[in-house]
C-alpha cells in the first residue's frame, strides 16, 4: 500500500515585506535567493537536512541557469503607470512559483519512479514552457520534487489557482464570501487534476485518513481498493498501448507496398499498347533500328504491369489478414471492457458482503470497514463509471441511515457531508442572488 498525495505551491519575491507578527513569532520568511540556495544545498541555506547531498535534475535547465534566468529577467522588465511613464519592476512582486510534489516511499523505488515520470508530465502540460526545472530530492525522509516555474509576465500571483479563481469571482461582482469559497474551490480542483493524472494512477489517495476521520480498518480498506484500481488502469494503459503499436506495426508494412501496387496495376493492356505504338511509330520515322529497342519496351511495361497485378493480390491477401488480425484485436478489447465489468461487479458483491457482516454483527468496527469501501467506490467512479457498485453503496447509505443512524453519524460521516454541501447549494444564502 502507497498512502496519500502530497502536493504544495507557493509563491515568492526577490524582497520580502516583513509583517510586524512575523518578527515576533520569529517566522522564517523566505525570497527566491533562499529559495534557490535551499534547492542547491547551500551551507547555512538547508538547516532542516541533516545530511545534505546535491540535488538531481529531473528535468529542464540546472537550477544556477533558471535561477540566472530569473534575476536577468526581474532586472530587464519594467511596468507601464496608469500616467504613461514606466518604471522597474517591484522588488516584492511575487515573480517565481515553485511546487512541491512528495511520495509516501523513503527510497528511490520504482513505484517512485513511475510516480516522478507522471509527476513531470502533469506539470509540464499544465505550466509548457514557463516550467524550466524540475529537481529531486533523495537526503530526506520521503522522495519529493520541487518545480521552479518563472512566469511569462513575472507574475506568479496571476498563475496561483485559488487566486485565479477569486479574481474572476470578484470581477463578476460576487460577495466576499463567495470570492474566498472561490478561491478554495481553485485550489482543490488543482489536487484534484494531480490526483486524477498522476495520484490515482500511483495508487494515492486524495487525502488521508485524519482529515476524514477514517479508523485503521476503514483506511486499510480504501488504501487496498486504490491499489486495486491503480493496477487496473496501469494495465489498461499498457494493453492499450501494445494493441496500438501492434497496429501500426503491421499496417506500416503493406501501406506503401499497396500504394505503389495499386499505381502500377492501374495501367491497362490498351494504355500499354498505345504507349508503345506511339514509340514504334515515331521510331519507324527517324530510326528503323529503334523498332527493336521498342520491342524491348513494350515487353519491359507488360512484365511491369504483370509484376504490379501480382504485388497487388499479395497485398490485398495481407489487407485480409490484417482485417482478420483487426476484428481478433477488437475481440481483446472487449475482452478488457468485460473484465471491468466484472471488477464493478466484484466491487459491488465486496461492498454488499460487507453490509451483510456489519448489520449481522452490529459492530462499529465492521460499519467502519463498509464506509471505507463505500467511499473508495465513490472516488474511483469519478474516474471510471460504476454503475453496479454505485447503486450498491447508495442502497448501504440508505439502509444504514435508516436503520442505524447513531452507527451512521459515527461511521459515514463523509456521506453526511456531501448530503450537506448539495443542500448549501440548492438554498440561496444571504449574500446570494
Amino acid at each position: 500500500m502507497a498512502g496519500y498525495q502530497f502536493a504544495h505551491l507557493e509563491m515568492y519575491s526577490r524582497k520580502v515585506l516583513v509583517k510586524p507578527s512575523d518578527k515576533k513569532n520569529k517566522k522564517k520568511i523566505w525570497n527566491t535567493t533562499d529559495i534557490f540556495a535551499e534547492a542547491k544545498r547551500e551551507a547555512g541555506a538547508c538547516g532542516h537536512v541533516e545530511n545534505p547531498s546535491p540535488p538531481v535534475v529531473v528535468f529542464g535547465q540546472s537550477l544556477e541557469d533558471t535561477e540566472a534566468e530569473h534575476d536577468r529577467r526581474c532586472d530587464a522588465a519594467v511596468s507601464t503607470m496608469k500616467n504613461g511613464k514606466t518604471r522597474k519592476l517591484r522588488s516584492t512582486q511575487n515573480t517565481l512559483m515553485t511546487v512541491v510534489l512528495s511520495h509516501p516511499d523513503e527510497t528511490y523505488t520504482s513505484d517512485v519512479k513511475r510516480w516522478e515520470k507522471l509527476s513531470i508530465a502533469w506539470l509540464k502540460a499544465r505550466y509548457g514552457d514557463q516550467l524550466k526545472t524540475v529537481i529531486r530530492h533523495d537526503d530526506e525522509k520521503h522522495e519529493h520534487l520541487h518545480a521552479y516555474i518563472i512566469p511569462d509576465d513575472l507574475d506568479a500571483a496571476s498563475m496561483h489557482p485559488g487566486n485565479a479563481e477569486k479574481q474572476r469571482s470578484e470581477r463578476a461582482g460576487q460577495a466576499k464570501g463567495d470570492a474566498n469559497r472561490a478561491y478554495k474551490q481553485g485550489l482543490r480542483e488543482w489536487q484534484d487534476s494531480y490526483h486524477r493524472d498522476v495520484g490515482i494512477r500511483c495508487g494515492l489517495a486524495r487525502t488521508g485518513p485524519g482529515l476524514e476521520r477514517m479508523s485503521r480498518p476503514a483506511w486499510v480498506a480504501r488504501q487496498k481498493s486504490y491499489d486495486h484500481y491503480a493496477d487496473m488502469l496501469n494495465n489498461a494503459a499498457r494493453y492499450e498501448k501494445k494493441l496500438k503499436r501492434k497496429v501500426a506495426k503491421e499496417w506500416a508494412k503493406t501501406s506503401i507496398v499497396g500504394k505503389m501496387s495499386f499505381a502500377r496495376s492501374s495501367a491497362t493492356n490498351a494504355d500499354v499498347d498505345e504507349r508503345v505504338s506511339k514509340r514504334v511509330s515515331a521510331s519507324n520515322k527517324k530510326y528503323e533500328k529503334q523498332f527493336e529497342n521498342a520491342e524491348k519496351s513494350r515487353n519491359k511495361a507488360i512484365s511491369e504491369r504483370d509484376d504490379a497485378i501480382v504485388r497487388a493480390s499479395e497485398t490485398e491477401a495481407k489487407n485480409s489478414h490484417l482485417e482478420s488480425r483487426n476484428s481478433e484485436l477488437e475481440g481483446q478489447i472487449t475482452t478488457a471492457n468485460d473484465a471491468l465489468s466484472r471488477i464493478d461487479a466484484a466491487l459491488a458483491e465486496n461492498v454488499m458482503n460487507l453490509h451483510e457482516k456489519a448489520s449481522e454483527t452490529g459492530l462499529e468496527t465492521d460499519y467502519q470497514m463498509l464506509s471505507g469501501a463505500c467511499l473508495a467506490v465513490a472516488d474511483i467512479s469519478k474516474v471510471q463509471r460504476l454503475e453496479l457498485a454505485m447503486l450498491q453503496v447508495s442502497s448501504v447509505v440508505k439502509d444504514v441511515s435508516r436503520r442505524v443512524p447513531d452507527m451512521f453519524k459515527k461511521a459515514f460521516g463523509w456521506a453526511i457531508e456531501k448530503v450537506a454541501q448539495r443542500r448549501s447549494m440548492a438554498v440561496p444564502g444571504p449574500n446570494r442572488p
